[in-house]
């Protein structure tokens, strides 16, 4: 799935079809519980700190780690 595309987890639940304790789930088994680096999440995406804080950061966590 072009994750440019799905801004909520309930977009990627609706894709997915599935129900909400369905996609609980899902979301635990694949994401880890410790809070991401924006490192990280540039890695896991495939795109540089430009791209990301364009494409999805919000004014309150640009400039954040």
């Amino acid at each position: 799935m072009p994750w440019q595309e799905y801004k909520r987890l309930a977009n990627v639940q609706e894709k997915l079809g599935v129900k909400l304790i369905d996609m609980v789930e899902i979301a635990k088994s694949v994401l880890h519980a410790e809070p991401y680096k924006k490192a990280e999440v540039c890695e896991i995406l495939g795109v540089n700190t430009e791209e990301l804080a364009t494409l999805s950061l919000s004014a309150n966590t640009l400039h954040g780690e």
